[in-house]
């Protein structure tokens, strides 16, 4: 494999990842703002 390709595989790798955490967050957070709606609601 060249260089090029490598840097092309972590570059989508490392994206698909952050997409992953950002997602993951988002639902945490939601299910937090959820928690407190009920609580304090």
């Amino acid at each position: 494999m060249s260089r090029k390709t490598l840097q092309r595989i972590a570059v989508g790798y490392g994206i698909l990842v952050l997409a992953a955490a950002a997602w993951f967050w988002a639902r945490q957070v939601q299910s937090v703002i959820e928690l407190l709606r009920l609580a304090y609601g």
